[in-house]
């Protein structure tokens, strides 16, 4: 039985894709379904078309520019079920109250190296409630059964944002694991994303101690 459902809204078979899924191929650690849709549309509405395929228990959406580190997939799933968050955070300007961990995201870097968004700034080998990229995200699909991309951003790079939005509406936190970084092949460049969008630095001893959050 698989683990993971991946997904990858992608519009050409180029070499950047070829990169990504030998990527996955390569590193990933549990058992997966793969499934690449190559509709003409936008990509909320291709990010739509993925949600409603697949049955695994976690979902990961990936960008077809990214390329994934060894064992990418255990890291951010043991993050996603063995972090333990403080009674409340206040993450991206919402103050949410008996958090849980609803979409965990690894650091993310250009191809020299260099941050791309604010997932960047998280030191690597820590964890930090905050933005999480839509180049990788990954979640349990218990948790978010009803999820759909808003198609009011078709002419917009963060309909990813709003998928975290909807997220946090209903207590699920967004978490960057610095134990992974992802090295993202696009253009975009640091500091790109909303106001008051913020990253906050926690830490996790022994996989379910306690956790400290500083600013």
């Amino acid at each position: 039985m698989t683990k993971l459902d991946i997904l990858i809204p992608c519009y050409a078979a180029n070499e950047k894709l070829t990169r990504c899924i030998n990527s996955i191929l390569a590193n990933t650690y549990y058992p997966y379904n793969l499934v690449l849709t190559v509709q003409k549309q936008s990509v909320a509405e291709n990010r739509n078309h993925l949600l409603r395929s697949g049955t695994s228990p976690y979902v990961a959406f990936l960008d077809d520019d990214v390329e994934m580190p060894h064992h990418w997939d255990k890291h951010l799933i043991e993050c996603l079920d063995q972090l333990q968050l403080p009674d409340a955070v206040d993450v991206m300007g919402v103050k949410v109250e008996k958090p849980f961990i609803g979409v965990v995201g690894p650091r993310i870097v250009g191809a020299d190296g260099s941050p791309q968004n604010l997932s960047s700034m998280v030191e690597p080998g820590t964890f930090a409630v905050g933005y999480v990229c839509g180049a990788v995200m990954v979640w349990r699909r218990s948790d978010w059964p009803n999820l759909y991309a808003d198609t009011n951003f078709i002419a917009s790079q963060y309909e990813d944002t709003d998928l975290v939005m909807q997220m946090l509406a209903k207590g699920g936190v967004p978490v960057i694991d610095g134990r992974v970084t992802v090295t993202h092949f696009n253009e975009m460049k640091e500091n790109t994303l909303p106001r008051g969008i913020r990253t906050r630095r926690i830490s996790m001893r022994n996989g379910r101690d306690s956790v400290t959050l500083e600013s």
